[in-house]
């Protein structure tokens, strides 16, 4: 029987609910708006753990609508996601 260490496991899939309820403090934020698209793409081609925010639009301070964004946990990831749908 082959024992396993720590560095065996494959942090990725040990933590497979990918989409947290919730935005841990280390999560980089995008300034990118979440679209239906591009939520498609994240599911489709990123690994990490990422969560979907509603964050106030300061910029328009008239409206002050809510949009929402994506935070990563991998900020390669973050960036990614940043050049693909800024």
């Amino acid at each position: 029987m082959e024992h396993l260490s720590i560095q065996d496991i494959n942090l990725v899939e040990w933590h497979s609910e990918r989409e947290t309820t919730f935005l841990p403090n280390h999560f980089i934020r995008s300034k990118a708006p979440v679209t239906p698209e591009s939520l498609d793409w994240i599911k489709n081609n990123l690994v990490g753990r990422y969560a979907i925010i509603n964050e106030t639009d300061f910029i328009k301070k008239i409206d002050r609508h809510s949009s929402r964004i994506a935070a990563f946990e991998d900020p390669r990831e973050a960036v990614f996601f940043e050049l693909t749908w800024a």
